[in-house]
């Protein structure tokens, strides 16, 4: 699970997120597949919630990830115009890395499990493994042979008091004050979907 951090730290200088960041977003940039997937997720997310759900950081107005044009044949990205100023991944690729770890331990044999990413992701396929620690979640009911991924989403991050993952759907200039919790459940059957998912 390394490479996630190579790929998506936004504090380290040597990761891949931030040598892409330095070479600028308006220019086509080859990336390794895992940071592939993420813009794929991240671009699908956004359109599907319609600019709700964003990555992008921006000193100004920008459009989101409007502009994110993505060739999955040749793994390049970049953004045709107003560019935001950075883009970061946090929990978004934390879960998608539980749901890589969901994968292998199913495949080792291991049904019996609880991932805890921290910052409130876990996937978890059985209720008592939840009973202690997480008693916040005694109300969930689970069905035998499905994996839960569960979410709690901070509406700000630190990186900034204008920056925000989750935005007001219908309004995405109002500021959301409350945190969401996510709950999405899979068959065993759809483990090939679980890193997106989780994410």
């Amino acid at each position: 699970m390394s490479r996630y951090d190579e790929t998506f730290s936004d504090w380290s200088k040597e990761s891949h997120l931030s040598s892409y960041l330095n070479k600028g977003l308006k220019k086509p940039q080859k990336v390794e597949p895992l940071f592939m997937k993420a813009l794929q997720f991240a671009q699908i997310f956004y359109q599907k919630s319609q600019g709700s759900f964003d990555i992008s950081i921006s000193s100004n107005n920008s459009s989101g990830l409007k502009n994110l044009r993505l060739d999955l044949v040749n793994h390049l990205f970049h953004f045709t115009q107003d560019a935001p100023t950075s883009l970061t991944f946090n929990g978004f690729v934390k879960g998608m890395a539980i749901g890589e770890l969901s994968q292998m331990l199913l495949k080792m044999g291991i049904d019996h499990f609880l991932i805890d990413g921290g910052g409130g992701n876990l996937a978890v396929t059985n209720r008592e493994l939840l009973t202690n620690t997480y008693a916040e979640l005694s109300w969930l009911r689970l069905t035998p042979r499905k994996v839960y991924f569960i979410s709690n989403s901070a509406p700000t991050q630190p990186q900034g008091k204008d920056y925000q993952h989750i935005k007001a759907p219908q309004n995405l200039a109002k500021k959301l004050e409350k945190s969401y919790q996510i709950i999405c459940s899979s068959t065993y059957a759809e483990q090939s979907l679980w890193p997106y998912f989780s994410s």
